[in-house]
């Protein structure tokens, strides 16, 4: 009798623990599902939602450009040209400069960058990555 009482218990422990791992296996499917999907953006540059606007752009890292306003989210999708339409690396873009960003406007006000068309540079303008700030 002992033992048919205690085969419940286990088989019961058994069932939660295979819960408790199932729903953290899918949390965290779900959180690299989020984090690709705000990287990845939904939409080609030509769509009507993209926007357009020119800005001084006073400085840049790997991941975003920064504006005295706000934050631009920039991937490897990021198409850098020049004002002649000469292709180059957002490394090789000078910053302070000015710039005509062509993005999808995204939650939480950060913007995905889909073009970065350079115009030229401003005074001090440098390769360099910047300090990474927040608006």
């Amino acid at each position: 009798m002992k033992i048919v009482k205690r085969w419940p218990n286990k088989l019961t422990g058994i069932l939660i623990f295979a819960l408790v791992c199932q729903m953290i296996f899918l949390s965290t499917v779900m959180a690299q599902e989020n984090t690709a999907q705000r990287r990845r953006p939904v939409a080609s540059p030509d769509d009507v939602r993209t926007k357009s606007i020119n800005l001084r752009i006073i400085g840049k890292t790997p991941e975003m450009i920064q504006t005295r306003y706000m934050n631009f989210l920039v991937t490897e999708s990021t198409e850098v040209v020049d004002s002649k339409g000469k292709v180059m690396t957002l490394a090789k873009m000078p910053v302070p400069c000015t710039a005509r960003l062509q993005y999808e406007p995204g939650r939480l006000n950060n913007p995905f960058v889909w073009r970065i068309i350079y115009k030229g540079p401003l005074s001090g303008a440098k390769t360099t990555w910047s300090a990474p700030t927040k608006h």
